[in-house]
């Protein structure tokens, strides 16, 4: 197919993002890729899904982070953050959720994800966990319990008593 607009917009109708991300991707038609997202899509749902896709594909991480870069926090932000938690990429994200935390956006879901980089890369774990307000205790302790249990009993401490079990 010389112009896979017809299919975008079959694939849009449906949302059969997977599948339209995997077609594209495989066939070269990256550009189309961005024009669907920015132009045609009509689902914010479909931004993560997509993202999803070409990780799912081993797409380029530069790539990924160009179309964060223009999605900024336009899509839905916990669900993308959960695509990428979901196949363990978190770190690519790295930027966009400073970004985020730089606009003062104060969803649990991104502040949650910062601190599982900060733990997981040791960029100063302990000041995150200590001065963020942001995030969820429960998860981030949880997550922490298997890496370092100091870090949990720091997140778990930000909630006395509702953290104790």
């Amino acid at each position: 197919m010389n112009d896979p607009k017809p299919i975008i917009f079959l694939c849009d109708a449906h949302q059969q993002w997977d599948e339209l991300t995997r077609y594209l991707y495989k066939n070269n038609f990256t550009k189309y890729i961005e024009a669907y997202l920015f132009k045609v899509c009509q689902n914010p749902s479909a931004i993560p899904a997509v993202l999803g896709t070409l990780i799912d594909l081993e797409c380029e991480e530069s790539y990924i982070k160009q179309i964060l870069k223009t999605v900024r926090s336009a899509a839905p932000m916990e669900e993308i953050v959960e695509a990428f938690d979901k196949r363990s990429k978190l770190s690519i994200l790295e930027d966009w959720l400073e970004d985020r935390v730089s606009e003062n956006i104060q969803i649990p879901g991104i502040h949650n994800a910062m601190a599982k980089i900060k733990v997981d890369t040791n960029q100063n774990p302990q000041q995150f966990l200590q001065n963020n307000q942001f995030y969820d205790p429960k998860a981030v302790g949880k997550f922490c319990e298997d890496r370092d249990p100091h870090l949990a009993v720091l997140a778990y401490k930000r909630t006395p008593g509702t953290c104790d079990d």
